[in-house]
């Protein structure tokens, strides 16, 4: 399942070499609101790349998908959730606006890890 959420760039970390096959890259999307939000999004192996055209401060759409993950240690399970990025895309007005706004898109192609998703209803979710 597909998602997508629009906000400001808060803040972008430098992408950190996990081991020789998998990188990871976050950053912080503030979400605004009556009570504004600054959400984690990871950005995952060749899309660490996505960040390199963006600046703090650029208000973008980020279109990410859930992954949960059951973790056991010493007997102890824990659960956790990342919200992996796979596009995004500047929220633009040109100056002199005659047509529709511009949008710059930095996508690259998804990974057999993130097969695409068909875009569904999200108004039956049960929250």
């Amino acid at each position: 399942m597909s998602f997508k959420l629009q906000g400001t760039l808060y803040r972008i970390f430098p992408t950190e070499q996990v081991n020789d096959n998998f990188s990871k890259r976050n950053f912080v999307l503030e979400v605004a609101g009556e009570y504004p939000q600054k959400i984690q999004f990871q950005a995952i192996k060749e899309r660490c790349d996505l960040l390199d055209s963006y600046t703090i401060g650029d208000e973008v759409t980020v279109h990410f998908d859930i992954q949960g993950k059951e973790f056991t240690k010493d007997g102890k399970t824990n659960f956790f959730n990342n919200l992996n990025a796979w596009k995004l895309e500047v929220n633009a007005t040109p100056k002199n606006a005659k047509d529709e706004p511009l949008t710059k898109v930095a996508d690259l192609p998804k990974s057999a890890e993130m097969p695409p998703q068909p875009n569904q209803d999200l108004e039956d979710l049960p929250f």
